[in-house]
């Protein structure tokens, strides 16, 4: 299981592969908005094929044309 972490205006602050690497970035979650993502979102993401959105509640990865 990954995440992405937002901060409360949405953008996108911290990415982490699973709960070890979360645990590790020492976050709280009335400062951050955590998000639980797939592998193939988290590896877009990681890779830079992708960027991720939080929009109206919902996490998106839209990927970068190429």
């Amino acid at each position: 299981m990954a995440y992405f972490i937002f901060n409360n205006d949405g953008f996108i602050t911290k990415i982490a592969a699973d709960d070890v690497e979360k645990s590790k970035l020492n976050i709280t979650d009335s400062v951050y908005d955590i998000r639980t993502v797939s592998t193939e979102d988290f590896n877009n993401v990681r890779l830079s094929l992708g960027e991720a959105k939080l929009v109206n509640d919902v996490v998106t990865v839209v990927l970068r044309s190429s």
